[in-house]
């Protein structure tokens, strides 16, 4: 699913469940701001160039695709200290609603990147086009209910693009040869899906962590 629009959509599919959460969860709270085109508008762009952030390396010349700068929580981590600095030593600054949302669908759209990832090979379009819409919505619902297992997995995990290096560091190796180090410019492929898991977890934690430390403090 590493396809640009899926990013998107995946984006605007966590960005919608991260709005009703917040209605959800926070409505009764003083500090609750009600629906307002700006926040809102806001907070979906920037969720959308959160989704966009990881293949800004097309841009770098010197990063090559799939790099570990832009595909980690790294960015993420960075904005989350400044938010906290923010909030636990500069509290007469303003704090507006805006800037936490808008802070938080970054990452939510950052670590839907991530782990869409993972599924490189998965096409939903191709399998409306094989199942229908109504079986394939019916597929894709009960792979999420049920989880995908066995051949299914690793049919949807298969061709997963591996994390490149900045430079050749130690790597340990994986198959009949694990435990030992070698020089390299990718991370192998057991590597590569925990790392992608890993960093995409983390930011979408960071992103709810964002929206409670508004309200908490």
């Amino acid at each position: 699913m590493a396809l640009r629009k899926y990013h998107i959509l995946g984006a605007i599919f966590l960005f919608l469940a991260y709005l009703v959460a917040y209605f959800a969860l926070f409505e009764k709270h003083p500090k609750f701001v009600p629906f307002e085109p700006i926040w809102v508008t806001t907070a979906f762009l920037m969720a959308i160039v959160g989704s966009e952030f990881p293949d800004w390396d097309h841009m770098i010349h010197f990063l090559s695709h799939r790099d570990i700068t832009t595909h980690s929580a790294g960015i993420a981590v960075l904005l989350f200290l400044a938010y906290a600095t923010n909030v636990f030593f500069f509290e007469n600054l303003n704090q507006t609603l805006v800037y936490g949302l808008a802070l938080a669908a970054f990452m939510v759209g950052l670590g839907s990147h991530l782990l869409l990832d993972l599924f490189p090979t998965y096409d939903p379009e191709k399998l409306i086009n094989d199942k229908g819409a109504l079986q394939a919505s019916a597929y894709m619902l009960g792979g999420v209910i049920q989880g995908l297992t066995g051949q299914e997995l690793v049919k949807a995990l298969k061709g997963t693009y591996l994390i490149h290096l900045p430079f050749k560091s130690p790597v340990m190796k994986e198959g009949k040869k694990v435990g030992r180090w070698e020089m390299r410019r990718t991370l192998p492929l057991h590597q590569t899906r925990w790392w992608l898991f890993v960093n995409g977890i983390i930011s979408l934690l960071l992103g709810g962590t964002v929206v409670w430390m508004y309200f908490a403090f």
